[in-house]
């Protein structure tokens, strides 16, 4: 195994040799990814995350496993040095070096590790502004593939911390990198139907439902809503300071799920 040391402090493992400038991942998009967060040189909700990136190889018929053990050799391998012990580790598997022209005939994929170190365990609440750019549908909308461009042009839409995409309907479903939560009456709505069901947002309904919150899939309404919040990998739980130019305040149900998440994060990674 051989790390690359790039700048900004991101190491890069490549399994097996070096990409090819025709690989399929570059040319197509063709192929799918995976984040974990390291807490104390340990990844969090790796099965999770694992299952997760699973179901998007099935998806695009790339046939690749992986296994916690493979996960932790990552870990090991680049986050030596870090300072803190906690860091980001992303996976991207391509369907490898084209052969054909569109159709997909490569059978040795691609596998690119990269990590680089964190210096927080929560983010300071976030501005967001809406878009009219629609989520994707179908298996790029489910699933994170390499097929990430309508996301770039919402975020490159707006001067905020996060962008809002819409789905068919035009009503909010989700942030370009995040999920998104709103507390009504204290209860919590979470968008359905066109999102990518995030592992993060997976475990703050548990928590929350453990918790005795309310919490509920449907439409959520910014305008009515008491307070918001995003959800990801990455930032955990990230409460939302205003929408649109308009603030929201601070709310107990935000707080409290947000401390939630982060300690049963830390007791997974510990594990």
């Amino acid at each position: 195994m051989r790390r690359t040391d790039l700048g900004g402090d991101t190491a890069v493992w490549v399994e097996e040799g070096e990409p090819s400038a025709l690989d399929r991942g570059l040319l197509y998009g063709d192929g799918a990814f995976e984040t974990f967060r390291v807490y104390d040189d340990s990844a969090a909700f790796v099965g999770r995350h694992l299952d997760r990136l699973h179901a998007a190889l099935d998806a695009v018929s790339i046939e690749e496993s992986f296994t916690p053990e493979r996960v932790d050799a990552a870990v090991d391998l680049l986050t030596d040095g870090f300072d803190g012990g906690d860091s980001y580790l992303r996976v991207t598997v391509t369907r490898g070096h084209r052969e054909g022209l569109l159709e997909p005939t490569e059978t040795e994929p691609t596998v690119i590790w990269t990590a680089k170190p964190l210096n927080r365990r929560q983010y300071p609440p976030a501005s967001v502004e809406s878009t009219e750019v629609r989520r994707p549908v179908g298996v790029a909308g489910r699933h994170k593939t390499l097929n990430y461009l309508q996301n770039v042009i919402a975020r490159d839409d707006v001067d905020s911390d996060e962008a809002l995409m819409v789905d068919s309907m035009g009503d909010p479903v989700s942030g370009t990198v995040s999920n998104l939560f709103t507390v009504e009456d204290d209860a919590v709505v979470t968008p359905t139907g066109q999102i990518r069901e995030g592992v993060t947002r997976e475990v703050v309904v548990d928590v929350a439902r453990e918790k005795d919150v309310d919490v509920h899939e449907g439409a959520v309404d910014l305008e009515a809503a008491d307070a918001a919040f995003l959800t990801n990998t990455t930032w955990g739980v990230r409460p939302v300071a205003e929408v649109d130019g308009h603030p929201l305040p601070e709310h107990p149900v935000v707080e409290e799920l947000r401390e939630s998440y982060l300690e049963r994060a830390l007791e997974d990674a510990a594990d």
